[in-house]
């Protein structure tokens, strides 16, 4: 968990309660290079909302420039999941 990141996750202000929520889950479970992986079940499950609410979450939130999703792949080339990196020194704000 990076202090630094839920710090700057509950500062967000231009954000819905529940698009912070999922903020905060996301820097809960973030490293210190701000960067987390929760498979979406998980993420939906401690934000307490379904998945397809939650894509919709994630999405505002990228477009808000606050957090970005990279596609993680297998050594086949299939998807397992995707990094989330939280724009914190971008400030996103």
């Amino acid at each position: 968990m990076s202090l630094q990141a839920t710090r700057w996750a509950l500062a967000r202000e231009n954000v819905t309660p529940l698009e912070k929520l999922a903020l905060v889950v996301l820097a809960d479970c973030a490293d210190w290079n701000f960067q987390c992986w929760p498979t979406g079940e998980a993420l939906a499950g401690r934000v307490g909302v379904a998945r397809n609410r939650l894509t919709t979450l994630l999405r505002r939130l990228e477009s808000a420039d606050l957090i970005r999703r990279k596609a993680r792949l297998s050594e086949r080339g299939r998807p397992i999941g995707d990094m989330f990196v939280l724009n914190v020194e971008g400030d996103g704000a």
